[in-house]
């Protein structure tokens, strides 16, 4: 994550959410997210090629990739204090994220991040669907896998 100017900001259970941009004033933010992505993409293959030799289970993720307005602040209590960013981007790339069970496919763009990288890499369009809990539909891309 790190080697493309991503910041992890929080753990959520079983997984994360990363930004980029917002620490460092990062031009090609959607483009490191992209690189991130398909870094970690590459680290999954690596340890279930192992795990399956093993027999064991195979693990998989998903990644959801937007690109929107988000505010990066500061909430301080009493007895904690954290940094992290809000706004509805961070909703939808989070609703994003859980359209990779839907579509089956591990690493998920939302138009608005499709448009910046879409001569860089390798991409399928995916049918339109409706994000839970908002009126939005959207059309979501496939980072494909030969993007390795």
């Amino acid at each position: 994550m790190e080697e493309h100017a991503g910041v992890v900001d929080r753990f959520t259970g079983d997984g994360f959410l990363a930004h980029f941009g917002f620490i460092n004033d990062l031009e090609n933010h959607t483009y490191q997210a992209c690189k991130a992505a398909i870094g970690i993409r590459k680290k999954l293959n690596e340890i279930n090629s192992t795990r399956y030799f093993k027999e064991e289970s195979v693990i998989a993720v998903g990644m959801g990739i937007h690109t929107g307005v988000a505010a990066y602040c500061k909430i301080e209590t009493k007895y904690f204090t954290q940094t992290t960013i809000v706004g509805d981007a961070v909703n939808t790339a989070s609703r994003i994220e859980e359209l990779t069970k839907k579509l089956m496919v591990d690493i998920i763009l939302s138009e608005s991040s499709y448009e910046l990288v879409s001569q860089d890499f390798k991409f399928q369009e995916m049918p339109s669907q409706k994000l839970r809990g908002k009126k939005l539909i959207i059309k979501p891309y496939w980072l494909l896998p030969l993007n390795l």
